[in-house]
């Protein structure tokens, strides 16, 4: 069943093209999401760092509410008003999201021919809404002691990680040198199912033919990027399963829904 989600465009003014390559994307993840409260998005069309294109994420995150799953849980905000059948701050945005205006490569077109040397950006709004939604952790690696949590909670995200052997993140001490190995164990392209972090959603699990998907676990650790991304070696560009990973190439489209 589609949902509704609802776009506040801001500075898109003289962007038309980016504000209906933006919709595309919306228009595919509310065939995909089934939830009977609508969501709400902020997005910006601006300025930012050179090095950005552009960023996501739920306004709110909300735990032991009614019809929660999971008590002591962070849920990203459309999911929590999903399980709990009503939206909690109602005339407030579900997710906030801001796009870079001053990026000169850009390609807003959205048939997925994104030539050579531009960015495609319906993809990038892909990417970043399903963050939005809740494709996020919270763990993170500090002097070789890893950790996951929000003031001592794991958020949604957190329940799935697993090890190879798939045993739960949430099992290892929390923080612990042990954790921080797990979550810097990076891809060896020698051993591609050896030691990592992988994701044990059913439904993920199920689409990626029965087995754990594979996270993105650097060596070194990456803030934004480690953990919270499907890992680029296991799911290069081209690849279908490639819109959650953490880089976008030149000229790489990927808007299968």
């Amino acid at each position: 069943t589609a949902s509704t989600i609802s776009v506040t465009y801001v500075g898109f003014e003289s962007f038309p093209q980016a504000q209906a390559s933006f919709q595309a994307a919306v228009d595919i993840w509310a065939s995909l999401v089934s939830t009977p409260v609508p969501i709400s998005v902020r997005a910006e069309f601006t300025s930012l760092a050179p090095n950005v294109l552009g960023s996501a994420g739920a306004q709110y995150v909300w735990r032991d509410f009614p019809g929660a799953p999971n008590a002591g849980t962070y849920y990203p905000d459309a999911l929590a008003d999903k399980l709990r059948g009503a939206d909690a701050y109602p005339g407030q945005f579900d997710i906030l999201a801001s796009f870079n205006s001053s990026f000169g490569s850009w390609y807003f077109g959205t048939d997925g021919s994104t030539p050579a040397g531009a960015y495609d950006f319906e993809s990038v709004v892909l990417h970043e809404l399903g963050h939005g939604l809740g494709f996020l952790g919270a763990a993170s690696v500090s002097s070789g002691s890893g950790s996951i949590g929000l003031g001592g909670y794991p958020i949604a995200y957190d329940r799935f990680s697993v090890t190879q052997t798939g045993a739960p993140l949430l099992g290892f001490v929390n923080p612990s040198a042990e954790l921080g190995t797990q979550l810097t164990s990076g891809y060896n392209p020698s051993d591609p199912r050896g030691p990592g972090v992988y994701f044990s959603g059913p439904n993920a699990v199920a689409a990626n033919g029965g087995l754990t998907p594979r996270l993105y676990t650097p060596t070194t650790w990456s803030p934004g990027s480690s953990y919270s991304h499907l890992d680029e070696n296991t799911y290069p560009a081209g690849n279908p399963n490639s819109l959650m990973t953490p880089a976008l190439s030149g000229a790489e489209a990927i808007h299968d829904h």
